[in-house]
This record gives structure tokens, sequence and C-alpha cells, in this order.
């Protein structure tokens, strides 16, 4: 049986890291228990209050619980996949396993022929083994194909007609080893034509399994007795554990290139659904540009690229004017729209592809311009209210236009070690508060 334990499952990095960052995301209390409901990760008070619960299980078991309201749903989603994947990994690695273990018993067994992993290798080994023991004789392997059920020549040696045919079925039917003496002298190999005088023919049985048959056919006037036939017995046993060895080597040269494509395949998916979240987690859900946690990231990484390079950083902080009276006269739904547009606007409004734009509050927005001085960021923010204009997004309760418009508040610097990167977000915000004050649908800048 294949126990997944939860605890174990998170401590991993990858997942546990991943957990924490949408539980950020999402900003919302939860907690993880175990099926006994001792706490792994969140706050156990969870577990006793009226929290939704929500089941995490590996193939039908229940292995934890998510405590926490609808959105901890997202992070059950995360640990059923997760838990899914783990058992899935563990059952392939298992029966791969077996697979292997019964390989070894099987080599263990096919004595000389240890090392012999392919049907014809096995047959000539067979055909030397048996004309060292019996003189110069033929060998002759038949093995039953597993989908049609008829049995398939392996030797490259024919027999036209004889009774020996029928000795071949018998023996395979019944299970029991024969020896038939003075065989029709009308019985002849069609490989160079040779007369067959006397034939053993036994079962190839494993595991009372009947896999096929071998005969060995004496071309000449020799008598078999119950010793040949013991000594010919322990040598099909030998070898139908060779033969039985080599189909299930090919069966897991087969197998293990599935298992692997099915990694490969199960790993990419995992990558892909990982990509997803992450790309998820960096953005805004309702407009769609950047949200705040990457705008923060993305900043820092500008500052830092500025300070190496010594060029200048510009930040546009805007905020739409008047937009709460907007919201309560039209309503939510209109009100998401109005955003949508203004981000998409924004979006096209910026000159180069570094350029970065993300919401920064409710109807704030922000737009970071790398290599861009206080003229280019201007030109940007000129270029924002004319692209504004041309969307004529009618606010009959603004106080200074018929349109929704923005304030703007811009600042620029050349980052060095001297000054702390919140400095330039300062100035911007200040900047903006300025344009608030002045009557607003304008923009202010600060170059520090």
């Amino acid at each position: 049986m294949i126990n997944i334990k939860l605890k174990k499952l998170i401590e991993k990095d990858d997942l546990i890291s991943l957990l924490k960052e949408t539980i950020k995301v999402l900003d919302i209390p939860i907690a993880i228990a175990d099926v006994k409901e001792s706490i792994i990760l969140g706050e156990s008070n969870l577990c006793h209050c009226n929290s939704c619960r929500y089941a995490i299980k590996a193939a039908d078991e229940i292995i934890g619980w998510v405590f926490g309201d609808e959105k901890a749903s997202i992070i059950a989603k995360i640990l059923n996949y997760s838990a899914t994947k783990e058992y899935e990994k563990k059952s392939l690695a298992i029966h791969a396993l077996e697979k292997y273990e019964e390989i070894d018993f099987l080599c263990n067994v096919s004595g000389k022929m240890l090392n012999c992993l392919e049907i014809n290798e096995i047959i000539q080994l067979v055909v030397k083994e048996v004309q060292e023991l019996f003189g110069e004789s033929l060998v002759l392997v038949w093995l039953q194909n597993e989908k049609t059920g008829k049995l398939e020549n392996f030797s490259k040696r024919e027999i036209t007609y004889f009774e020996a045919m029928e000795i071949i079925y018998r023996v395979l039917f019944t299970g029991n080893a024969e020896i038939v003496n003075e065989i029709d002298s009308k019985v002849i190999i069609s490989y160079h034509e040779k007369k067959v005088y006397s034939t053993m023919c036994a079962p190839l049985n494993i595991q009372n399994q009947t896999i096929g048959v071998m005969a060995i056919c004496q071309t000449k006037p020799i008598h078999y007795d119950s010793k040949d036939l013991k000594i010919f017995k322990s040598l099909t046993s030998q070898t139908t554990a060779a033969l039985k060895t080599a189909q299930c080597y090919q069966e897991l040269k087969i197998y293990s290139q599935t298992l692997e494509e099915k990694v490969k395949e199960r790993t990419h998916s995992l990558e892909l659904a990982n990509q997803e979240l992450s790309l998820l987690a960096n953005l805004d859900g309702l407009t769609g540009v950047a949200n705040r946690r990457k705008f923060n990231e993305r900043f820092e990484k500008e500052w830092k690229q500025m300070l190496r390079e010594k060029t200048p950083l510009s930040l546009i902080l805007s905020d739409v004017d008047f937009f709460k009276a907007y919201n309560d006269y039209y309503g939510h739904l209109l009100g998401d729209d109005c955003l949508k547009a203004i981000a998409t606007m924004m979006t096209s409004a910026v000159n180069h592809p570094r350029d970065f734009v993300a919401r920064y509050g409710g109807e704030e927005f922000a737009i970071i311009l790398p290599n861009t001085d206080s003229f280019g960021a201007i030109k940007v923010a000129e270029n924002i209210h004319k692209e504004l204009g041309k969307l004529k997004i009618i606010h009959p309760l603004s106080s200074i236009d018929q349109y929704v418009t923005v304030s703007l508040g811009i600042a620029t610097t050349i980052p060095h070690v001297e000054i702390y990167s919140k400095l330039l977000i300062d100035s911007a915000d200040r900047a903006l508060y300025q344009s608030k004050k002045e009557g607003r649908n304008c923009y202010n800048f600060k170059i520090i």
C-alpha cells in the first residue's frame, strides 16, 4: 500500500514556497492539517471555528484538510494536485521495481543463459547445449503467441508432415513431456532434407504457465530413454526461465520507454501548472497588468540596474479622478470596465519594451520608466492624458470634466548609493498629491 504523508509532502522546498506565496497573494487566514486535524501549516484556531474545510486526497484517500474561506479551495487544489502526482510517481516506481525483481529472479534460475536477453541468442545457446549433451541433433523451439494463441517457430527449421506435429500439440495442451522413437520414415526436416528417427518433446513451463514447446529431433537411429528425458527436462527448465526473462526484458524496455515518456509528460504538465500559478501570482486579476507585488519586485530590479549603469529612472504614479463617485453612480461592473480600459490605455501609451505598468492600488496605477529622464517621463504623462481623452469615458459626477480624467505625479533621479529607492516613490507620490491639490487632471514632477 502506498502511503502519502501530508507533512512530508508539504515540507518539500518547491511546494512549501508555492503554498506560502499563494497564501500571501490570497491574503486569507488558512490552516492545513493532517487527517487527525493536527496543524501542519497556518492558524490552529481555524479548525474549531465555522471555517470551510476542503479534503486533500491521494488515490481517493483523505490525507488531510485545508481550513479557511472559499479562497482556501485554491490551496486545497494545489495540495490535491501535488498529492496525486506524488502517488502516481510512487506507483510507477513500485511497479518498475516489481518488474526488475521479477527479471532478477528469472535470471538467477536461467543458469548458463543468465546473460542472454534476446530470444534468438537463447535459442542458439540451447542448440549448442543440446548438441553437447546428445550429440549431433536438431533443436526445434515453438513459442505460443500470447495474442493469437498459435505456435510460432523460432528455430528457422520447418517440419513437413508428421505425427510429431501431433506430439507437439499434445505436449502443449497436456503439459507432459514425451519420447517418441521409431518415427514414421516419411517424417523429414526441410532443413537439408534430413529424416527424423526419434524425438523428445517437452513443454516450456514456468509458474504453471506453458509458453511453448521444445523438441530434439534425432536424425540418426538412436532411441531416447527416461534418463535422456530427465536431462532434457532440466535443460528446458533453464531455457524456459531464460526465454521468459527475455520476454520480460523486452516488455520492460517498452515499459521503461513508456514510463520515461509519462514522466516527461507529467513533468512538463507540472512545469506549465507552476508557470501558470506564478503568472497568476504576479498579475492583477481585474486589469491584467502587473500587481503591487510584481511592481515592488520590478522596481527594485530596475533601481539596481540603473544604479549600475548610472542612467536615469523615472516613475509615474496616477490616480483616477473622482473614481469613487463614478463607481457609486454606475456600479462596480462598469467601474471595473473603466479600470480595465485605463490599464489597457496606459500599457499602449508607454514608449519602450522595458517600460512597466502595474496596478498600484484601487484606482491607482504606477509606471516604471527605465533609462528615461524627466523630459521623457513628461512626454509619457502627456500621452496618457491624450489617449485617455480619446476614450471619452463619460463621468457625470466629475467636477472638472465630463469625461474620466487622471492626475499624475512624476519623479526622476539617477540612482546612487546615497539615497534609497523608496525616495523616488515618495517623490512621485508627493507630485501626485500636488496635482490633486491643483485641481486634478494634470501632472506635476519632481527631480531628486
